[in-house]
């Protein structure tokens, strides 16, 4: 496919409409502002974006034995902070005292944390934690519930999310079990409604698009258990 820069002719309007559109605005490069008229060949473009070397750090947890990738303008933490709809437990469905914070990873946000987005992973060894780690737990919407397999790890996929007082939480879970353990890796948007603000924090992400930027991350993450 081929994106051609500069002014058509107007007898070509006809070619340029049937040709396929770029892939995006970004995806034109800044060579079309140098050369007026180039010709530039997408599928070369595609593959100069697929090989361009992202900036990313590896984490590694040699007691749980598991690694993932990650940004490395983001900082992974030990700290599950707590809010309003949910006290930072290792699981958003689990207690205090049944299992153990792993690792968060906090999106970007503003000051004032109108819109706060973590992935999290944590993990219990309670027998009965275990047992019932798999089922949809109380809270959560029971036609969320999905399977998962990725890196050969099998995972299950439910749903919850609360509101209160101008503030609202939703929560994306992976859940499996290894060697004995519950595994628990959450994508957790807490948000106040902007509305109650004095003055309202505009620049504050919406809790869908958080939630959207999580998901990415966490595809990209490239979770597996170590050898």
């Amino acid at each position: 496919m081929l994106v051609l820069c500069g002014m058509m002719p107007l007898a070509s309007n006809t070619f340029a409409a049937n040709q396929d559109k770029p892939l995006s605005p970004d995806d034109v490069p800044s060579e079309c502002n140098k050369k007026n008229g180039a010709v530039i060949d997408v599928s070369t473009l595609r593959k100069r974006i697929a090989t361009t070397p992202k900036k990313t750090s590896t984490w590694i947890d040699s007691t749980y034995g598991f690694q993932f990738v990650y940004p490395s303008g983001l900082r992974p933490s030990h700290q599950f902070d707590a809010t309003y709809l949910q006290p930072g437990n290792w699981s958003y469905f689990g207690t205090k005292d049944n299992g153990r914070r792993l690792v968060s990873i906090e999106l970007p946000t503003t000051p004032r944390k109108t819109t706060v987005a973590n992935l999290r992973i944590g993990v219990s060894g309670d027998p009965a934690v275990v047992a019932q780690c798999l089922a949809v737990p109380a809270n959560a919407d029971p036609k969320s519930l999905k399977t998962f397999k990725n890196n050969d790890i099998i995972y299950t996929y439910f749903t919850a999310k609360d509101a209160a007082m101008s503030k609202s939480i939703d929560v994306e879970v992976y859940r499996t079990v290894h060697q004995n353990r519950c595994y628990s890796i959450e994508l957790m948007v807490n948000a106040v409604n902007p509305s109650v603000q004095d003055p309202p924090d505009t620049d504050a992400m919406k809790p869908d698009l958080a939630m959207k930027r999580l998901n990415a991350l966490w595809r990209q993450m490239d979770f597996r258990w170590l050898p």
